[in-house]
């Protein structure tokens, strides 16, 4: 059956419920992928506020420790 066959057998009810369909398939696989963008946006955004977090966490570690380091120094200048 070549397509001008089967184009002059087809309604266009039958067409239209056809396109209609895809229309709404493409539509789920559209609203899917940006539902998926969105968590990779949302996964990104945690990532990046817990990297700040964790620096935040290691300056002042470092800053801890520099007092701790000064502390003892001035303690072994006293004790010579």
């Amino acid at each position: 059956m070549s397509l001008i066959e089967y184009l002059n057998t087809v309604t266009v009810e039958e067409v239209s419920e056809s396109l209609s369909h895809i229309a709404n398939q493409f539509g789920e696989v559209v609203a899917f992928g940006f539902m998926i963008l969105f968590l990779i946006i949302i996964l990104l955004l945690v990532v990046l506020w817990n990297q700040r977090k964790n620096r935040k966490n290691i300056e002042l570690i470092l800053k801890n420790q520099i007092t701790i380091y000064e502390r003892i120094e001035k303690r072994e200048e006293l004790n010579s």
